[in-house]
């Protein structure tokens, strides 16, 4: 394919725009993606996107800071132009998920149109560019930074580098006179959204040597080493630490000396392996600490690395200069991962860690193509290149839909991660709370059990070494399983035996002390149980432990609300929506303590935002309903729950809160029609079958209410109400 001559701008710009349009094609159904996990946490639970002022305060600390509880190490991440583009997305959208997708479409548009630039200034042909740039935008590699909302860091930190790249060669086609001052800037605005950007600091050097004329010596890389120095001392200042915070890591992998090595080749290898051929794409890919000497994967990495390194002699003895520069390109930018392997977690061979080194198979595919005489073949080729990576790629997206999609085709892929296995648990076990399908309880509990499995030796006490077994994990596994039984024991507790939880739960705390998972399910087994104060004391501990965990803080707050703590309960469960906004259960619960503590206002207003936000939440209209009742607003009361039993006719609640309003009105009749509704919907609830009988006893229908008070003492035999109970049940059987 020879350089096309003095094509015109809008040609120039047509190939442009089909290079981008074309993926953006492909990957367009990222947009319906949902938060799935890091997003969780990074997007929805993340302070520095809920006020500028917020925003402003995170840059003085590390990227992750405000998951960390107290006393637990902090990771070393610090990127203040990540949460700013994560704070301007978050409003571009509302605050949903498509906000945020649409921003990362734009990035990898962004980065496409780089790569166009950068290809045409290294190939001299608008065709050589489009295809570079087009295989850069499809390849499959790059949609987990694309269609993952919490790796768009990558492409951001792409952006600094390729505007870098392509004002570095700017600057030297026009004389190399002064300093690449701009190409520097958008360096350190790389660096300003992931330390993956320091790669230009190798990628520089790497790009001189595709551009003729005289070599710069000094001046543009000790440009560079100044704007690096400026952004570590900016970093030294955030974490307060003259190394930066590079001592931190994010994972403690605990490897021997010759496995870190042999790690770094199976990275290398297993990079290029993607680049080249990227049939087995993988979020999870966990590090095994213990290999054999010539094991399979080490061996098969081993043998990329030595089909690159032919390669790379062959190009640059016989092939053209910019394709050496481009298989140069990808293990340089991948450089700064090999600088400590430690700092990359559990799974280094993560794809979005490549997102910048697929440029170089992008340059090195557009300069083959730009010395192929004929067009016909290099046409070919790029309609073969394009149809299968963008079929791989379009076929990839769908695993970002939402967390149980991701969880259950990672397990698959990934089936002796125990992390990969108790995340699927944890997954299966939040839509069992909201669904009460027992087929999703019996998953969680099959997940947490083959978690557990991984992590566990033998009766001869061995263990598969190859399989990543972290401290986390063992915790994780094992309260994971704990609270697959007390749901069960609490939802569906004839299909459970006994009281097994509590037990349980006290074993991991032993181990796990300051766990404030396992103190949490603690608190609410005890409580369960009928000690009402034992659990609440506990989950004080839980969230002493850990100050952010949102969880601790919303069962502290329910159980202190049923212990008539009202006040106590109301500051629990405003601490709990503070470290996550956007949980509705939070909100809800928090509306009926602030009522209930006589905080009404508060509660009315917290309550007319929730109609506005969850509207077909019948929940939130149920308990509308009793703030307007204890209010004395009856008939905005009885409206209220009718919206609620609109959206849900089987709420028992709903009946029952119906029931006490159309009492207060004096509509008997009607009442006590809603007073069977909910007691035949809920015939474990004392409060249902106590007020169905009061009301028929105050109406003179007294050998009526007798079944409904039994069943009131059966279900709470100890209760406060029993001896009024008893003393009106002697009066009707007396008549």
């Amino acid at each position: 394919m020879t350089a096309d001559r003095a094509p015109s701008r809008p040609q120039t710009w047509l190939w442009l725009a089909a290079a981008i349009a074309i993926p953006l094609a492909v990957l367009w159904q990222a947009l319906f993606g949902k938060f799935v996990y890091d997003d969780l946490s990074l997007v929805l639970q993340n302070p520095s996107l809920r006020s500028f002022d917020a925003l402003l305060d995170s840059f003085g600390g590390p990227y992750w800071d405000f998951a960390r509880p107290q006393g637990e190490e902090r990771t070393a991440y610090w990127r203040p132009l990540a949460t700013a583009y994560f704070f301007v997305a978050a409003r571009i959208g509302g605050g949903e998920p498509w906000g945020f997708h649409a921003l990362s479409l734009g990035l990898h548009a962004a980065c496409i149109a780089l790569v166009f630039r950068l290809a045409r200034q290294l190939c001299g042909g608008v065709l050589p560019a489009f295809a570079a740039a087009l295989l850069f935008g499809l390849h499959p590699i790059q949609v987990e930074s694309t269609a993952w909302i919490a790796a768009a860091n990558d492409p951001l930190a792409a952006v600094g580098v390729l505007a870098a790249a392509t004002s570095y060669v700017e600057w030297r086609k026009r004389g190399s006179r002064g300093v690449p001052l701009w190409s520097a800037v958008a360096f350190t605005c790389g660096l300003l959204a992931k330390e993956s950007a320091a790669a230009w600091l190798v990628l520089a050097p790497v790009l001189d040597l595709a551009l003729s004329g005289p070599k710069p010596r000094v001046r543009p890389y000790a440009t560079f080493l100044v704007a690096f120095a400026l952004y570590f001392a900016a970093r030294c200042a955030a974490f307060g630490s003259p190394t930066g915070g590079l001592e931190l890591a994010s994972a403690h992998l605990e490897l021997g000396l010759a496995r870190e090595w042999t790690l770094r080749v199976e990275m290398l290898g297993g990079f290029l392996g993607l680049f080249f051929a990227p049939f087995e794409l993988n979020l999870f890919r966990d590090v095994r600490p213990v290999i054999a000497p010539f094991d399979r994967e080490l061996l098969i990495a081993g043998a990329w690395i030595v089909a690159w390194l032919v390669a790379t002699i062959v190009v640059r003895l016989k092939g053209p200069r910019t394709a050496f520069v481009g298989l140069l390109w990808m293990p340089a930018a991948l450089a700064p991962l090999f600088f400590d392997v430690e700092k990359l977690g559990r799974c280094p061979v993560s794809e979005r860690f490549g997102y910048i080194a697929v440029v170089g198979l992008a340059l090195a595919f557009g300069a083959w193509l730009a010395s192929v005489s004929r067009r016909s073949i290099a046409a070919a080729v790029v309609v073969v290149v394009a149809a299968l990576a963008g079929w791989k790629s379009h076929s990839r997206v769908p695993f970002w839909r939402d967390e149980r999609t991701l969880f259950e085709l990672a397990a698959e892929q990934s089936p002796k991660s125990p992390y990969v296995q108790w995340g699927l648990g944890r997954v299966l076990l939040s839509e069992f709370r909201t669904t009460l399908d027992g087929a999703l309880l019996d998953g969680a509990l099959q997940a947490f059990s083959k978690a557990q499995e991984l992590g566990a030796r033998t009766e001869e006490g061995e263990r598969d070494e190859s399989v990543l077994v972290t401290v986390d994990d063992r915790l994780q596994a094992n309260v994971g399983y704990a609270w697959c039984i007390l749901f069960c024991e609490i939802y569906l507790s004839g299909e459970c035996w006994g009281d097994e939880a509590e037990p349980i739960f006290r074993t991991i705390v032993e181990h796990f002390p300051q766990s404030a998972e396992a103190r949490t399910g603690l608190g609410i087994a005890i409580a369960r149980r009928g000690d009402l104060p034992g659990g609440i004391e506990e989950l004080e501990r839980a969230t002493a432990a850990n100050p952010k965990n949102r969880d601790a803080w919303f069962n502290r707050g329910y159980l202190l609300a049923r212990a008539g703590r009202v006040a106590e309960a109301a500051e629990a469960l405003t601490h709990a929506r503070e470290i996550d906004p956007n949980d509705h259960e939070t909100a809800i619960e928090l509306s009926r303590a602030l009522a209930d503590s006589g905080r009404v206002g508060e509660a009315s207003a917290l309550l007319a935002e929730l109609r506005r936000t969850m509207s077909n939440d019948a929940s939130v209209w149920l308990v509308s309903s009793v703030v307007a009742a204890s209010e004395r607003k009856l008939a905005e009361a009885l409206g209220f729950v009718d919206r609620a039993l609109q959206l849900d006719g089987v709420l028992g609640d709903a009946h029952l809160q119906k029931a006490m309003v159309l009492y207060e009105l004096g509509q008997l009749d009607r009442a006590m029609n809603s007073f069977g509704r909910a007691c035949e919907l809920m015939p474990s609830s004392f409060e249902a079958h106590y007020q169905c009988g009061r009301v028929l006893f105050a109406l003179g229908a007294k050998k009526e209410a007798l079944p409904y008070f039994e069943r009131a003492i059966q279900l709470a035999p100890d209760g406060k109400f029993v001896e009024e109970l008893r003393q009106k049940m002697a009066e009707a059987r007396s008549l």
